[in-house]
């Protein structure tokens, strides 16, 4: 990591914060960094840092975030969030993951205008944050649904509500990306919305959270992609493709004792890339500051249409584009201090039906006449560890 990569925000909170600590003393500076580890018994690469059996990674889970919030008066907040990490390959590059100003409106109504977290999961506003969930990272099968888009910019809406048995809130938000990088075939392409639109529905109470999620994304994809030409020939054909998707996640976390339950299931529907679908279910044991899990996760990819804009250009190769994959996770989680905490976990999964699963990097679809190519070892073994520190 480049540590003057974070220089710039930093400095900038800094003098944030003096011009400002007279009127609003209520400004909080806080942040979070988790340093990771992970390996794997597979010479394919594997997850977004391509995790091989060369060498240990420690790309995949390091992160460090920055977090600005000030109170400019009763009704009026101010938000950002600043994190480096590896993400698409950029080389710990800095980037605002959210910045937004907040206005309460009335005493159950809280509107937001800046950039913000796309809400589509149950843990999307702790996202890199790893000492905010019980995982060293989340399911992919999951979390991967939208590939590295976390975030938009554009406005939203909070209606809450209390009662006697919990807390309820609708969030209604609109929005557009532009130009977010995207990795589709192993070379780099970038997606941007001519809209995006959603609503999320949560209920919180003391042993039980449900929470449900709608997304609309109409999107288009550029830059060039490999496409099959005689193989094992291989062009750089450049492409702008529409491309529309909607998202529907459901999640749930349920305490019972020192047992604890959560999983969601998320589907993802879209006449371009296909429909995908994706789940775990995590039970974990909280014994004092140990705490013991296993996770068990699935992915499952829909035929694509070999006529959309994308499809027709891989032809009958569309095991590229999809990504099956299940996995189970046997993980434990050590609290130091109330701030500091470690995680190992011991990753065991598959890539199914002929695709190459959660797989990234591999070319073989690119080279090969076979018209259902698969993985020549589409298991993977990983073990993962990393520290985690709030501050």
């Amino acid at each position: 990591m480049n540590p003057s990569k974070l220089l710039l925000p930093l400095i900038t909170f800094s003098i944030f914060n003096c011009q400002i600590g007279v009127a609003a003393p209520s400004t909080n500076i806080s942040g979070f960094l988790t340093a990771g580890v992970a390996y794997s018994d597979n010479e394919t690469p594997y997850l977004r840092a391509g995790i091989t059996d060369d060498q240990p990674n420690y790309e995949q889970d390091t992160v460090l975030g920055v977090q600005l919030d000030t109170v400019l008066d009763q009704n009026t907040r101010l938000s950002a969030q600043f994190i480096a990490n590896n993400k698409e390959g950029t080389d710990f590059d800095t980037n605002a993951e959210w910045l937004y100003v907040s206005r309460n409106l009335g005493k159950y109504t809280t509107a937001r205008l800046g950039r913000l977290r796309v809400p589509v999961h149950l843990y999307s506003q702790q996202l890199f944050v790893g000492g905010s969930y019980i995982w060293l990272r989340p399911p992919q099968e999951v979390y991967n649904l939208l590939a590295s888009i976390s975030n938009f910019t554009g406005t939203d809406i909070t209606f809450n509500l209390d009662s006697d048995i919990g807390s309820t809130s609708l969030q209604l938000y609109t929005g557009k990306i532009t130009e977010k990088p995207l990795l589709i075939l192993g070379q780099e392409a970038s997606i941007s919305t001519n809209q995006l639109f959603g609503a999320v529905g949560r209920f919180d109470a003391e042993n039980l959270t449900l929470f449900l999620s709608y997304t609309r994304l109409d999107a288009n994809i550029s830059g060039e992609l490999p496409v099959p030409f005689m193989p094992p020939f291989v062009l750089p054909v450049p492409v702008d493709i529409a491309s529309d998707s909607e998202v529907v996640t459901f999640g749930f976390k349920y305490n019972i004792g020192n047992v604890e339950l959560l999983g969601e299931h998320a589907q993802r529907l879209s006449d371009d890339l296909g429909d995908s679908t994706g789940w775990y279910t995590t039970a974990a044991y909280n014994m004092d500051s140990w705490t013991p899990y296993i996770t068990l996760a699935q992915a499952d990819s829909g035929a694509i249409n070999t006529a959309s804009g994308l499809g027709s250009l891989v032809g009958g190769l569309t095991g590229a584009l999809q990504l099956d994959s299940e996995s189970i996770t046997l993980g434990l989680r050590k609290s130091l201090s109330p701030k500091v905490s470690i995680n190992a976990e011991l990753h065991s999964a598959e890539a199914k039906h002929g695709t190459k699963g959660l797989f990234t990097g591999y070319q073989g679809f690119l080279s090969t006449t076979s018209a259902t190519p698969e993985l020549e070892d589409p298991d993977v073994l990983m073990f993962s560890f990393a520290v985690n520190v709030l501050f």
